[in-house]
């Protein structure tokens, strides 16, 4: 069980990570218009955050929802696999 929750932890940051973004962008007019008109830097953390989120280019007009709540899955999952790896590297060292 020990072994499950890095990874479960790194998973649920990797999901909030674009639940929060979502529900900013959705759900406030200031976020998205300044999203809009955001500097190279707040892309650029989107995508270091968020790297799935470059599959929402497919969608310009913001309304397929599917295609969002893949891009989360996968970066719960990307994180997920991550913070497996971290643990086990840190295991290996002791």
């Amino acid at each position: 069980m020990i072994m499950k929750r890095p990874a479960l932890v790194f998973a649920l940051v990797g999901l909030g990570i674009p639940v929060v973004w979502m529900s900013l962008y959705h759900a406030t007019s200031w976020f998205a218009g300044w999203w809009y008109g955001a500097p190279l830097w707040g892309e650029t953390l989107l995508l270091a955050l968020w790297p799935s989120s470059f599959l929402l280019i497919a969608d310009p007009l913001d309304n397929n929802v599917v295609l969002w709540v893949v891009s989360a899955a996968i970066n719960a999952a990307l994180y997920a696999l991550v913070g497996s790896l971290l643990f086990q590297a840190l295991l290996r060292r002791k």
